[in-house]
């Protein structure tokens, strides 16, 4: 039997796509539409899903600012605004 490949077995990782960073869309417009808070073995992150020019994309972020902005949000998402560096952390604008 031949071995199978990890998109075969982890199916529910091919939904996410790329995941891009805050870096590569800071500034831009996004249409926040949900998010979720992940553990990794590198600490606890934040995926971000959005819409930016009507394209699906994930945004992987461990911002613990834009995390508690999410938290305080959830119930009123889908929102639009921008993700924004203010000296040395990211938040929402």
């Amino acid at each position: 039997m031949p071995a199978r490949t990890f998109a075969e077995v982890l199916t529910d990782l091919a939904d996410f796509g790329e995941n891009l960073s805050a870096a590569d869309v800071l500034g831009k417009t996004l249409e926040v539409v949900g998010y979720e808070p992940i553990s990794t073995r590198w600490g606890d992150a934040c995926r971000i899903h959005a819409l930016l020019d009507g394209e699906h994309i994930t945004v992987l972020t461990w911002s613990s600012v834009l995390k508690k902005q999410l938290d305080s949000v959830k119930d009123k998402l889908p929102l639009v605004g921008s993700i924004q560096q203010v000296k040395n952390y990211y938040t929402f604008a």
